[in-house]
Order: C-alpha cells, then structure tokens, then sequence
C-alpha cells in the first residue's frame, strides 16, 4: 500500500500556530496531507484523528538547506539512513537539501527516504558542467550546484569563477562551506579568507552563494558587508557552533572545531540581528568514526540559546530553522510554513518544559549526543510529516513511527 496515498483527516485543536509573521490559537484541519482550513473553532469538524494542543506551540518542521547524506543513494544504508531519520525527525527536520551520491540523471526517490528532500549536484574539480548540462540537471529537480574547496575535490578560484558565470544564467544559488584549503581549519582566518574571494566572484559574476556552515563572526561580517554592497548571498549558521564554545571542552570531531566563547558571542549578534539567514545542524563523527549529527538536538538548542536564554521572538526563531531555508532551496511556501495548501509539517513544541539531553536518549545507533548533559528549556512532544505522526515523546524509542518510502524528492518552485 501506498502510505502518500492515503487520505485520512486530522484536526489539531487548541494549539498557538508560530508563523513567520506571528502567533495565532487556531485549530487545523489536515487532508490529504496537507494544511486545508485553520478555524477559530473546529468543534464541528470530524477527524479520524484528534490531537489536543492546549499549551503547545505549532512550529513549521525544521528546513536545512545542506544535510550530509551519504547513505542516501546507498543500496546497502538502508539500516543507517534509518537510524539518522528517525533522530532527525525527532528533533523536527522534516525537509532537507543534500548531494545525491550519483549521476543526477539517475535520480529518484530513494526507498529508504522517510523525510523529504532536495537535491544539490555535487561539482568536483576539472568537471565544471556546460550551460547545457545545467539546464538539463535543472530539468531533473537540481535545485542549484554544491561544491568544496578543500581536498581532491576543491575548486580552484578560477573553477569557481567559471561555474559561477554558468550558473548565473540559471538563477541557481551555488552552496559552499567557505574553508581555505591553505590555512589550518582552527585559524579562522581559513574562514574568513575563503568567504572573500567567493565574495569578489559572486560581485564580478552576479551569482548567487549560499555559505552553509558558517563559524566565524568575522567571515559573517564579510559576507554581510557584501550584501550591503548588492551581492547575493545568503549564510547558514549550525546551531552547535552557536551552544557550544572551545572553552567547554567537549572532543566533537567537527569541522571546522568549535570557536572561542568571544567569537561565539560576536557570532550572535549577527544571529540577533537576523543578518544570519538560517540555522542548520553539524556533521561529526564520534568515537571510532561512527557518523553522528546533532539534527536530533539542533532545533531545541538553538530555541534554549536564542529564544528561552537571549530573548528572540518565536517568529524570528521560526523565520530562521524554517521559512528562510525553505524559501533558499525555492520549496516555500509548500515547506517552512503554516498555511493552506502548505504540506502538513509540523512540530508541537512546549516553550516552557525543561529537560537534560543525555546520550541514552540518542535515536541514531550511536548512543551519543554532542549536548550530553546540557538542560535545555523548549521540548520537542509531537512530530507530523505529511500529517502523519513520525515522532511522539510518549514513546520515544518507537521508530516505527519512520515509514522507509513515505519521502518526497523536491524540485524548486
């Protein structure tokens, strides 16, 4: 049976719904996977199956614009890519953009894809693609191009330049972790550096970057200072480099490491001041190289160091994990919203419940967590993908709730 095929209705009574505008209490009726009514008052209104949301906010599911995903053309990760989607799920992702792993022309729905996905073409060095072949990736659902600078894969500047000018013509954004390949990863000069020259190519060509996996507040001040000047570029900041500072001591094999606490702080005022476009989580591999990701605590850590510690507002906070990276990846308002006719994605969050992360709570097959031991203020009780329940605190370790197929591959609008 086709799980996307089923038509069944939902109501949602009670809850505040956290838009990119504000708060409203309303109820939602849920069809055929989507948001089709928002009612001041649903008593009326039948569904085969109720949720009370009396105390909870409604969050539009968490959006990152570039999720490490190695497995998710691999025949054999099945057991892997489940274990990951079910710890992110858990945490409120329900859409990500990730390299496929393949020819882009062989690309389909993964069937062990659970959440929903958009796709970046990986570019390498010495294959930088013809306008033609552009075109043609565009016309199979690539949403724009990926690259690395670092290792045998990393453009030089003049590739850069060069894939930049095709681009252009698409109105297709280019993502990149800005890193020098010539500078230790802990100076963050390697950062800052790397961010300028995608500045001056973007300004000389017109394209448009997107920086994932920003660290620094001096490399956000460059890429901000450029927007000022009309170049367009968009940056991603992970949620770990904004809890998590060098001086805590934690051995997370991230990269690049975490930063000091005085660069964390100045990194912040950038955040605060929403001149950063979107949060996303961090790739690292744990003890003996196991893969690990902080997607399971991501959300509520950035909600904890924003919202409940420093004062932003819910909207910004929404504006920031899920209508910006949305409207990034060009999925919006299908994805990062509430309202009708958006995909019923949702995330039933207590802003006042308080709870300590610890690795046994860890859903990926690890049994690590990067926060283990931190208290955090802002508790994850509910997850829908496509009005479906994929997450319930209630029963934590129930991943049967994660249906391997139930994905969608997402094209831009």
């Amino acid at each position: 049976m086709d799980l996307n095929s089923v038509a069944l209705r939902t109501v949602v009574r009670g809850g505040r719904l956290v838009t990119m505008d504000g708060e409203i209490t309303a109820d939602l009726v849920i069809d055929d996977h989507q948001i089709v009514a928002m009612l001041a008052d649903s008593a009326g209104v039948d569904g085969d199956t109720d949720i009370d949301a009396h105390d909870l906010l409604i969050l539009p599911g968490m959006v990152d614009t570039w999720f490490p995903a190695p497995w998710l053309h691999d025949v054999d990760a099945g057991e892997t890519a489940h274990r990951i989607q079910v710890a992110a799920l858990a945490g409120g992702l329900t859409t990500i953009a990730a390299e496929p792993g393949k020819a882009p022309t062989d690309v389909g729905i993964p069937s062990h894809l659970s959440l929903d996905a958009a796709m970046w073409l990986p570019v390498h060095a010495d294959s930088i693609p013809t306008s033609q072949q552009i075109a043609r990736m565009k016309s199979v659902g690539m949403i724009g191009a990926s690259v690395t600078l670092l290792g045998d894969r990393g453009l030089t500047d003049a590739e850069l330049y060069q894939l930049m000018q095709v681009l252009v013509q698409h109105d297709l954004p280019l993502t990149v972790q800005p890193l020098h390949h010539e500078i230790s990863l802990r100076d963050p000069v390697a950062e800052v550096l790397a961010t300028t020259t995608l500045m001056v190519l973007a300004e000389e060509t017109g394209a448009w970057v997107h920086l994932h996996g920003m660290t620094t507040a001096a490399a956000v001040r460059t890429a901000v200072r450029a927007r000022e000047r009309g170049v367009n570029v968009t940056i991603s900041v992970s949620a770990l480099y904004l809890g998590l500072a060098a001086e805590s001591g934690r051995s997370l094999r991230v990269r690049p490491p975490l930063r000091s606490q005085r660069d964390m702080d100045a990194l912040w005022n950038y955040v605060l001041a929403e001149q950063v476009d979107c949060i996303s989580v961090t790739a690292m591999r744990g003890e003996n190289g196991v893969p690990l990701s902080d997607a399971q605590t991501a959300l509520c850590l950035f909600w904890h160091e924003a919202v409940s510690k420093r004062g932003m507002s819910p909207q910004q906070a929404v504006r920031m994990l899920s209508t910006n990276p949305a409207q990034i990846l060009g999925v919006f308002p299908q994805k990062g919203s509430l309202r009708i006719g958006s995909d019923a994605d949702l995330i039933f969050f207590d802003p006042e419940a308080t709870w300590t992360a610890t690795n046994g709570d860890a859903l990926d097959g690890t049994g690590l967590c990067p926060v283990h031991g931190m208290e955090l203020r802002g508790f994850i009780t509910r997850v829908l993908n496509h009005g479906r329940t994929v997450y319930d605190a209630e029963h934590h370790h129930d991943d049967a709730l994660v249906i391997p197929g139930t994905g969608k591959l997402l094209h831009r609008g």
